[in-house]
């Protein structure tokens, strides 16, 4: 049951965080598909008090790193519209890009180095 009041007919309630977002304040998370349905994106919302303006909202997978309220979404199971799964592919390749080290490069170089190597493909990788 939600703990602030939210009218929108487009968003659907998830939970309340117990993580302190913002200062010291919980928050309401829902995802928001608009009522009618015209951004292939949609929003999480986070209210945090009853009135109209005390609220924060932002694309799903808007970030370069998955944020916790997109996890959130991923252990949900939500079927994610085209666009949305572009998104997430993107943050998953940056989080993957920072974790690498040169020599990680490197030793993935090597590894397409010729038609001897089992992992040698001759087209564009």
């Amino acid at each position: 049951m939600p703990k602030f009041k939210h009218d929108c007919g487009g968003c659907k309630f998830l939970g309340t965080t117990n993580i302190k977002y913002r200062g010291d304040r919980e928050h309401d998370i829902y995802i928001c598909g608009n009522e009618e349905q015209t951004h292939d994106v949609r929003d999480i919302v986070l209210r945090y008090g009853n009135e109209d303006h005390e609220y924060t909202s932002y694309g799903i997978f808007e970030g370069t790193v998955l944020s916790w309220t997109d996890r959130i979404i991923l252990m949900n199971g939500f079927e994610l519209t085209k666009t949305e799964e572009q998104r997430l592919l993107r943050v998953l390749c940056s989080e993957l890009q920072n974790k690498l080290t040169q020599k990680d490069y490197r030793n993935f170089l090597i590894d397409f180095d010729g038609p001897g190597n089992v992992f040698y493909h001759p087209g564009k990788i």
